[in-house]
């Protein structure tokens, strides 16, 4: 049956005459139908003929089904044909693959061309870069149009400056502290340039963690002599987080053998993201007891790690943030990640975001899964994608069944269905249930049928339930009826 029959008649008629427009449009009324396979055929049939709003649609089309090289090629040949949309997805493409310089050169292209959507692509790169001025410049061009997240983004820069008038005060009025908290800040809020002059002057008015932090700007901006000049001197300074920050940057240009000695210095004095970060990098050499017995002494520091979250559970949240901020100030990233947390739990998620991103940038696994989650609540799932996979280093089993139930609603079934096999060989219960129902989806239902039955003689009354209902429409009525039994116990 065709998705819509009349409309259908129509388009198929003029695209079996040759009509290319008819073509894509067909392809369109498939992809809306669900029916992937046949959008892909009439959108390269379209494309063949030379179609680029077509190209465009394929090159999307393959793109969401893991192809990526060869919707490269079909975007590359609808921009030389002209079509702004599939510039702005060549721009997408690389920013994900982090060529920031050739994803800039697309957005200004396809910007060029008319394709507002680069202009607010454009704004999120500066931003993230710290070309906060030019992101707001982009965005109200953007916004000139109606558009609603260029809009979002200039409340939200108006909002942060709202915010930060009394911090701003203190730190104009000689605040040396001040000065260090407001540079923090603005770095979380990538606006990089005014964040580093802030943090100078807390370096030299002599705030004993303004060091680590300028170290971190630097890091974040690929400053990379500049940023070790700092984490080492914050480093010799006593804070074993700035070791972490020297080896993660000591691990990123090769330097393994520096990368364990400061790692290992760092998770000395107590840092849980040194510790993931070195059982990482031990690991590819090879999984061994050393790596798993990091992972375990990261566990048994984080469940320690309480005094803050004592206080929040008695209710005073004001005292958990304070104390919070005052270990991440120094690049705790436990501390970070639990302020994320904090923040997000009292409706601050603007403010939990950018604490759950810095801890991410320190290797931490659980802020990196949670800045994921929080990403793909917000319906930002490419960005949420990239850290569930930066969190796969710690082979944390939660991760891998986080990334795969993010791969299933992106339709990616096969990619889906290899993580949460992962996760269930790890003992994760959750992603062999979920395992089993994609698998029946699919139609794989014999194979459906033995994970739900590991998991139903483990007694789990949900897979008992659900293969039940699998025996009962295979026609096994006696099996059906004994595991429903046990499922209503």
């Amino acid at each position: 049956m065709p998705p819509m029959d009349g409309e259908y008649d129509d388009l198929h008629r003029r695209a079996e005459a040759g009509d290319p427009a008819a073509m894509n449009e067909l392809g369109v009324l498939f992809s809306g139908a669900g029916r992937q396979a046949e959008a892909e055929e009439w959108y390269r049939r379209a494309a063949d003929a030379g179609n680029p709003v077509a190209m465009d649609n394929l090159g999307v089309k393959l793109a969401e089904a893991g192809r990526v090289h060869e919707a490269e090629q079909w975007w590359r040949r609808a921009a030389a044909a002209g079509d702004a949309g599939a510039m702005n997805n060549l721009g997408i493409l690389f920013k994900r693959q982090r060529r920031n310089v050739d994803a800039e050169e697309w957005y200004r292209r396809a910007a060029g061309a008319g394709e507002v959507n680069a202009l607010y692509n454009l704004g999120l790169l500066c931003k993230e870069v710290g070309r906060v001025k030019e992101a707001e410049l982009l965005w109200r061009r953007a916004a000139e149009t109606g558009h609603a997240e260029a809009l979002a983004q200039l409340s939200e820069l108006s909002e942060q400056d709202a915010d930060l008038s009394g911090l701003r005060e203190r730190a104009e009025a000689g605040e040396v502290g001040a000065m260090t908290d407001l540079g923090i800040v603005l770095t979380e809020a990538d606006r990089l340039e005014e964040a580093e002059h802030w943090l100078v002057r807390g370096v030299n008015g002599g705030d004993a963690d303004a060091p680590f932090n300028l170290g971190v700007l630097y890091a974040r901006t690929g400053r990379t002599d500049q940023a070790l000049e700092w984490l080492v001197r914050s480093a010799e300074g006593g804070n074993p987080h700035a070791c972490n920050g020297v080896g993660r940057i000591q691990a990123e240009i090769g330097e393994t053998a520096s990368a364990v000695d400061w790692f290992r210095a760092a998770a000395d004095g107590g840092d849980t993201a040194a510790m993931d970060n070195l059982a990482a990098l031990l690991d590819e050499q090879g999984p061994g007891a050393e790596s798993r017995e990091l992972r375990q002494r990261a566990d048994h520091v984080r469940r320690a790690h309480n005094n803050a979250s004592l206080m929040e559970h008695m209710g005073r949240t004001a005292e958990a943030e304070e104390l919070h901020r005052r270990d991440a100030r120094r690049g705790d990233s436990d501390a970070m990640c639990m302020l994320g947390r904090l923040l997000k739990r009292i409706g601050r998620p603007e403010d939990a975001e950018r604490w759950l991103r810095r801890a991410a940038f320190t290797g931490s696994v659980g802020a990196a899964n949670e800045l994921a989650l929080t990403l793909k609540q917000t319906g930002r799932l490419d960005e949420a994608e990239e850290w569930y996979r930066r969190a796969l280093s710690s082979q944390d089993v939660d991760v891998m069944y986080n990334l795969a139930i993010l791969l299933q609603t992106k339709g990616r079934r096969e990619e889906a269905e290899r993580w949460y096999r992962r996760a269930a060989e790890g003992g994760h219960d959750d992603a062999m249930y979920n395992l089993a129902n994609l698998l029946e989806k699919m139609g794989r239902s014999q194979e459906a049928e033995s994970c739900y039955q590991r998991l139903a003689e483990a007694g789990d009354r949900d897979a008992m339930g659900r293969l039940s209902q699998l025996l009962d429409g295979q026609g096994r009525a006696a099996e059906a009826q004994h595991w429903l039994r046990l499922a209503q116990g």
